[in-house]
């Protein structure tokens, strides 16, 4: 039963890590984000129950010393699942309500940096990261950053990526930069140019 439950555990944590990769921006990134959040508190509730019900089965002193060891960690962890839960997904359900907003791009540069990556523990890959430095006619700036696993995946991959990056490289002088972000995750949602 126990390398059931491990091996299940091995393959969610696989599945988180993917699609972790494969939503790096627009609204499959947020409505992801939404469903980490939803998943940490299903699990919180699960720690939170699992310790109650341990507590409550303890009769004697003598099973309390016994037995106290997994409800003694169940506690803590349901507590760092919510407050993970509570932190990033109040800020996404507020964005999903209220939608992107757009900002106008004074500014950018992109700077791509190659770094490997843990896949196991003894299997590593290396990967590519694309940060675009923007800088917003409010004055304000901010960093967002693709990860391909080749160089110069990120000018044909399609998506958000390969459209920053063209809008970034090919404008004309006259085309103004729009990017529309989620203003409390800072998910990119959408990249237009204006003339």
């Amino acid at each position: 039963m126990r390398v059931l439950f491990a091996f299940t555990v091995l393959l969610v944590a696989l599945g988180f890590s993917w699609f972790d990769d494969v939503f790096q921006a627009g609204t499959e990134r947020l409505v992801w984000t939404l469903s980490t959040c939803g998943a940490a508190l299903i699990a919180a509730f699960a720690c939170f129950s699992f310790a109650a019900s341990r507590l409550r089965g303890e009769v004697t002193p003598g099973n309390r010393r016994k037995r106290q060891g997994p409800s003694l960690f169940a506690g803590p962890i349901g507590a760092v699942l919510a407050l993970y839960a509570v932190s990033y997904g109040a800020p996404a359900i507020h964005d999903l309500v209220s939608g992107p907003q757009p900002k106008t791009v004074l500014s950018c540069m992109v700077d791509s940096t190659q770094t490997t990556k843990h896949l196991t523990r003894s299997d590593t890959t290396t990967v590519y990261k694309h940060h675009f430095t923007m800088t917003f006619e409010d004055g304000t700036s901010h960093m967002t950053t693709f990860e391909t696993p080749y160089e110069h995946d990120i000018q044909t991959r399609g998506g958000l990526g390969e459209a920053l990056y063209n809008a970034y490289m090919f404008r004309d002088s006259e085309q103004t930069m729009i990017l529309y972000y989620y203003p409390r995750t800072w998910i990119l949602a959408d990249v237009r140019l204006a003339d």
